[in-house]
């Protein structure tokens, strides 16, 4: 077994560097005729099991540890790649309006809100898929990016695979979004075909609105309205006023989000032709919008503390710390022109929805029950 645990750390080593680690600096083309190198393996392991039931193992482990989703053509991509390319950094979008909008809610039923997040997140990962497919493919994403390096246009992708994860991840918020609408109405069908188109249409077909400044607008809507709403609704099977008031600071944090990352990247976006909001406005004025995005999203707290006749909400005032220190680290990287002090920024944003979500959520569900609660 000693021999076999060596073996198997070797084989996980080889994995490792057939991959690409996110530190590594070979090229894309050099991490491609490596992980083809990869994906020969399972043919060797065949004379090597006859050989020595020991190597074997190591063979078996490099396999299982290597082999994520693979296309007809050999490249092989690990975990690792996945998930960067799935951008868990973006995913408090997804999270905070469906625990906003079920606390808002007047019943709760824990499948429904387990289904809401499923719908939400895997829309949100199938946004980031498309993004990195079809940014890749147009040859938007270029070598002098400032962001995370991304996967298509890295080598580390093929096309057709990171467009098949993109299928599988809205397949999964297909799924999830049935059994809401058998459960809740199937007006949500629609409502989930809505979701998938713009989702496509993002950064996909002949005029990606994202390019053309109006992300900020889908983020707020889908993000914003249609999460928290729709999660409110999938629990009340009902449309209320208080589940709309809430979800407006969860779209504006939302939107925040997508500045400061837009913030980051206006060189890059300027020299391929992306006409993002923070292009047109340029860094000085996005930076503004990017404050007043947050501080109004924090003053909104009071109103739906009003509309729920509660203070309870007011928890969510709480984050006002982290939303100071978001705004800073921002105005930092600005001032020092660091891509990597934005990025701390971009950070801070995400903690910050995702903070606010969860303290204005507990509010919205201590209300509920309180004396002096909604109803």
């Amino acid at each position: 077994m000693r021999c076999a645990r060596r073996s198997v750390a070797v084989a996980r080593a080889d994995a490792t560097d057939a991959v690409g680690s996110s530190g590594s600096t070979a090229s894309p083309a050099a991490h491609v005729r490596s992980i083809r190198s990869a994906a020969a393996a399972p043919a060797a392991c065949t004379a090597t099991r006859r050989a020595s039931p020991c190597r074997a193992l190591a063979c078996d482990e490099f396999i299982v540890h290597t082999l994520a989703i693979a296309g007809d053509d050999g490249l092989v991509v690990s975990s690792e790649v996945w998930l960067a390319a799935a951008r868990p950094r973006t995913l408090p979008a997804a999270i905070s309006p469906v625990l906003v909008g079920t606390a808002a809610a007047t019943r709760f039923v824990a499948w429904r809100m387990l289904a809401a997040l499923v719908v939400a997140v895997a829309i949100q990962v199938a946004v980031n898929f498309a993004n990195d497919y079809f940014d890749g493919v147009r040859g938007v994403d270029t070598a002098d990016r400032r962001g995370p390096r991304r996967a298509v246009a890295a080598g580390l992708v093929r096309p057709e695979q990171m467009r098949r994860a993109m299928v599988v991840a809205l397949v999964a918020a297909a799924a999830a979004g049935v059994a809401l609408a058998a459960a809740a109405g199937w007006v949500l069908v629609l409502v989930g075909g809505l979701c998938f188109a713009a989702a496509v249409g993002y950064s996909g077909g002949p005029r990606p609105y994202a390019s053309a400044g109006l992300g900020e607008v889908f983020v707020f809507v889908f993000f914003g309205l249609v999460a928290t709403v729709g999660s409110a609704y999938v629990q009340d099977e009902s449309l209320r006023w208080l589940p709309a008031i809430a979800a407006v600071p969860v779209g504006l944090l939302s939107v925040a989000l997508l500045v400061v990352n837009n913030l980051r990247d206006i060189p890059t976006d300027t020299r391929v032709g992306k006409r993002t909001v923070a292009v047109r406005l340029g860094e000085r004025r996005t930076f503004y919008l990017f404050i007043v995005l947050i501080n109004v999203a924090i003053l909104w707290t009071g109103l739906v503390a009003l509309v729920a006749l509660s203070v309870w909400p007011a928890m969510a005032f709480g984050a006002l710390p982290l939303a100071l220190v978001a705004q800073n680290r921002t105005a930092d990287g600005l001032e020092a022109d660091d891509p990597a002090l934005l990025v701390v920024g971009l950070a801070a944003t995400g903690r910050l929805q995702l903070l606010y979500g969860l303290l204005l959520a507990a509010g919205l569900s201590v209300a509920s029950v309180a004396p002096g609660g909604f109803f």
